[in-house]
């Protein structure tokens, strides 16, 4: 019962850091958005596209999308790894239709070893990897890439996402979209102040000889861009974080598919915090970690508050609950009234048992387990 209400606390605190960080330095956000590269250089990119089991009709959003990207020097790939051979057929035949150049490899069972599967054959300076629901827009390449570091200190930048289906009645989705934002707008802003932020899946450029030196993509993980993560920084390199909207996915469309998603994301950063932590000695990447983790333990500790309140205990329940009342209240404000408390504090409740079903089983099993495409259904 202490240590969940101790979890609650920190977790509590850290979002009060977060918030209050990015109310006081909005100035520096956008004095620091500058561009460090000379706008005159255009380095190679390949525009990598990973698709396994997506349907045409959502897979369409992103081929279309990243062919309309305005560049001078980038060459264009769908990389289909996909079980479901009717699904790779139709894909596959949609882009070429579009003359898009097609990679048709066996499923790896990891979105990580698929990429790690072409690198070999890309010869391009920078890689850009945009998943298969995503909506790109055409200035995604020159806004990543002026915010590259000459000294080739930064070697990935990562942009912020959303979600298209945002006025989806479906309640899951919206459950999503909250989270979703929530976690762009205000953690990732606070992980590019402190210098540490991540890499996030989707909508980033990395350069290819850095991703070579450290051998692609970690597979060790569910969640394979916080493995890169701290690869990344163990290098003494740097992952920055632009807060601009460059591409917009689909939301989970079913409740069996949010459930999916979540229990991969908190099961594979427990994989990565397991193998990582007791190791790690930079402060900035154990805060990371913990942060990372702490947030998928952050609904069970709300209920383990609620649910179990011992008179010993009574002062620091109490504390716990006010703290997560100030956050609750203060991101509500930030909205601007655009998503009530309730709905805030039940989001939180009603991501618990999935957090912590899948933190758990990241944490005592061996076994990665296997990669479970988010369900997006049609899309049009």
């Amino acid at each position: 019962m202490t240590i969940a209400i101790v979890v609650l606390i920190i977790l509590d605190l850290q979002m009060l850091v977060s918030i209050l960080a990015l109310c006081i330095s909005k100035k520096h956000l956008k004095s620091s958005a500058c561009c460090n590269r000379n706008d005159k250089i255009f380095p190679s990119v390949t525009v990598v596209i990973p698709c396994c089991n997506e349907k045409s009709s959502v897979l369409n959003r992103s081929l279309i999308s990243c062919k309309r990207i305005s560049y001078p020097n980038f060459d264009l790939v769908l990389l289909e790894n996909s079980n479901n051979e009717e699904l790779k057929k139709n894909n596959m035949e949609e882009a070429i239709k579009y003359g898009i150049r097609v990679f048709n490899i066996k499923n790896k069972g990891s979105k990580a070893a698929a990429i790690n599967a072409i690198l070999p054959a890309l010869k391009t300076e920078l890689i850009l990897i945009v998943d298969a629901d995503q909506e790109v827009k055409q200035d995604i390449l020159t806004t990543l890439i002026s915010h590259m570091s000459d000294t080739n200190e930064v070697v990935c930048v990562q942009s912020s996402q959303a979600y298209e289906n945002v006025k989806g009645p479906v309640l899951w989705s919206v459950v999503s979209i909250i989270k979703n934002e929530i976690f762009y707008r205000y953690i990732c802003n606070l992980y590019e102040l402190v210098g540490i932020s991540p890499c996030l899946g989707t909508n980033f450029i990395i350069g290819v000889d850095f991703l070579n030196s450290v051998g692609g993509f970690p597979d060790y993980s569910l969640t394979e861009d916080l493995a890169l993560t701290v690869a990344i920084y163990r290098q003494k390199k740097k992952v920055r974080y632009i807060s601009k909207i460059l591409g917009k996915g689909i939301a989970p469309t079913t409740i069996s598919s949010y459930i999916a998603q979540q229990i991969r994301w908190s099961k594979g950063t427990a994989q990565v915090f397991k193998k990582n932590y007791l190791k790690e000695r930079n402060p900035r990447l154990l805060f990371l970690l913990f942060s990372f983790s702490l947030y998928y333990l952050l609904g069970g500790a709300v209920l383990a508050s609620i649910i179990f309140q011992p008179q010993k205990d009574y002062f620091f329940v109490q504390a716990s609950l006010f703290l997560s009342s100030i956050v609750i209240l203060l991101l509500a404000v930030l909205y601007r009234k655009r998503w009530s408390i309730l709905e805030l504090a039940l989001i939180t409740i009603f991501n618990a048992p999935f957090h912590i079903f899948g933190f758990v089983s990241g944490v005592f099993f061996r076994k990665r387990g296997a990669f479970i495409v988010t369900k997006k259904g049609d899309w049009k």
